[in-house]
């Protein structure tokens, strides 16, 4: 013997079937918009998705070189006889990857800036601190924040190392 149900109730079996429909949709949607790069598809409401809108969204640090070197031909400090000195170097930074374009962009306007300053801090040495290694040390140090400085003066970047080239000192 069967009850005859009133049309408005939804028997068990039918609300069974829609349930397994709705989640085999929202499977079938989620996996699409993945696939695709629509976004993320989440399959109900949730709490966590308005904490998630108010932090930052956290972005790669990536290392950059610059794209030429800087060629410089100076002469350094000396007390007696004149010397000439050549150097040829890049530019080894750190910045987020949201940011890289602007970057190498800053590169090129300041291109003229960079080789000026770098410039001015091969001219302050001696001839003996460019041949030493303590010395060059001191130099590179000195050159990266002085690049860093005329640069990248608003922390887009941060100059991390000088990887010298070439350096001759006659």
């Amino acid at each position: 013997m069967t009850v005859d149900r009133p049309k408005s109730e939804p028997s068990p079996a039918n609300d069974a079937q829609t349930r397994s429909r709705r989640v085999r949709l929202s499977i079938a949607i989620g996996t699409l918009a993945c696939m695709f790069g629509v976004g993320v598809a989440t399959l109900g409401g949730s709490s966590r998705q308005a904490e998630h809108s108010r932090t930052p969204h956290a972005t790669a640090i990536l290392r950059g070189i610059s794209p030429r070197a800087v060629e410089l031909t100076f002469n350094p400090r000396s007390s007696r006889g004149l010397k000439v000195g050549k150097a040829a170097f890049r530019i080894r930074y750190r910045v987020a990857s949201d940011k890289l374009e602007a970057v190498r962009d800053r590169l090129d306007a300041q291109w003229n800036a960079i080789v000026n300053c770098s410039l001015r801090v091969f001219m302050r040495h001696t001839a003996p601190e460019l041949k030493s290694d303590e010395g060059l040390d001191k130099i590179l140090e000195e050159l990266a924040r002085a690049i860093d400085d005329a640069a990248f003066n608003d922390g887009i970047a941060e100059v991390e190392s000088i990887l010298l080239q070439q350096i001759i000192v006659q």
